[in-house]
């Protein structure tokens, strides 16, 4: 091979020339190289100077000064992130689907079990002086203001159309205007419980340790207990046997009054009496999961000292447990949206006065929990004018300084 058709070196072997376009320099003389590439000579014997071929690498030659190959990388997706490094997951995210025409693979459907604490309200004992070992505990617990801060029914398509936007690897709702969060700020203000304290920590239960948990902490026997967890095949109980099971206790509770001889007995009483009711406010509330019928009685070891429950971080459990399921709602597969979504309506209330209809209580006060000030009223019967509605959402639409009064 002649040396006029050797081109540069690449990783010391010659390579040929692989020239894929020209360009023409005119009225001006040929470029210094350093080791000036092959002048060709014309048919008429002259050199043409005039002309310079541009070497381009082939994806051969280019081949061993790159990189190994790890596979094809997805850019961007229509109607999402032009950048997908920081939510990998949107290609299966329930956002994508919809913006090609899908939609989900059953009907969704929202929990709303916290509508069972204000039918519990008939089966609460009066605020009296003798009722004092039963509502100081709950007072004293930080969990009384839940019996105020629930709504009987929540916006199903007005929940669904934010969960959309929901992100788990942001831990945020991507909306037109930035992102957007509940916070513990929001959780402290519109629910008025604790968000500081010990962090609650726990493993799953199996049903012979559900079972257990039933015998030790609310007093039942063990057959009965073995009984409600082989029946629901998991560490649960059903609402309406942990309501009978408070009913139940609370009355033993009080057939025990000027009894002194039964002290013992009444305060085994009281205890599983108040134990059954927070983890019965709990379960329906914050910790409300997709079984809708029945609570995790795992709960219940938070109870064990009636004096320290108030230590416990009930808002970040339930914020995070709200953000659990949020991510599981973005699932195409998954169709019920749980954790304590009368939260997530009331956090939308406060930010986004506009977007739904809402009524305001006219005996509402700032000393009460924020979520109590608002009264439900029917929202939008088709879910696409909320998608329309957070489409066409602007900074100006946002409550962003919402607690200043409060």
């Amino acid at each position: 091979m002649d040396n006029e058709d050797v081109g540069r070196t690449r990783c010391g072997k010659e390579a040929l020339h692989a020239p894929v376009r020209k360009e023409r320099v005119l009225n001006a003389p040929p470029r210094r190289r350093g080791r000036g590439r092959d002048q060709r000579e014309e048919p008429d014997g002259s050199s043409s100077q005039s002309q310079i071929d541009i070497e381009m690498p082939s994806s051969q030659s280019a081949s061993g000064s790159q990189p190994p190959s790890v596979g094809v990388v997805q850019e961007g997706y229509d109607g999402g992130p032009s950048n997908t490094s920081l939510l990998p997951s949107f290609g299966q995210h329930i956002a994508a689907k919809i913006w090609n025409g899908g939609g989900r693979e059953n009907t969704p459907r929202v929990l709303n079990n916290a509508k069972r604490i204000i039918d519990l309200k008939s089966a609460l004992p009066p605020d009296v002086a003798s009722m004092g070992w039963f509502w100081n505990v709950i007072k004293a617990s930080g969990l009384y203001p839940l019996l105020e801060t629930n709504y009987g029914q929540v916006d199903h398509d007005l929940l669904i159309a934010f969960s959309e936007r929901w992100h788990s690897e942001t831990s945020s709702f991507h909306l037109p205007v930035g992102e957007m969060t509940i916070t513990l700020d929001d959780v402290s203000c519109l629910l008025h419980i604790p968000v500081g304290g010990n962090l609650l920590f726990h493993e799953s239960l199996s049903i012979h340790q559900g079972t257990e948990y039933l015998v030790n902490y609310l007093g039942l026997e063990f057959e009965e207990s073995a009984a409600e967890t082989k029946r629901l095949r998991s560490a649960h109980i059903t609402y309406d046997t942990l309501l009978s099971i408070y009913t139940s206790y609370l009355t033993e509770a009080k057939s025990y009054v000027n009894q002194p001889e039964e002290e013992d007995s009444m305060e085994w009483y009281r205890t599983w009496c108040i134990r059954a009711f927070l983890l019965y406010l709990v379960g329906c509330t914050f910790f409300s999961d997709k079984a809708g019928s029945s609570c995790c009685v795992v709960y219940l070891k938070y109870f064990d000292d009636l004096t320290t429950v108030n230590q416990w971080s009930w808002g970040a459990a339930a914020l995070a447990f709200l953000y659990n399921y949020l991510g599981d709602f973005t699932k195409p597969s998954c169709t019920s949206l749980s954790g304590y979504t009368c939260l997530m309506q009331a956090w939308i209330y406060e930010h986004f006065p506009d977007i739904c209809p809402r009524d305001l209580d006219i005996s509402y006060t700032e000393d009460h929990p924020r979520a109590t000030r608002y009264m439900l009223r029917q929202g939008h019967a088709i879910q696409q004018c909320y998608r329309k509605a957070l489409d066409r959402l602007e900074v100006d639409d946002i409550n962003f300084y919402t607690y200043d009064s409060h």
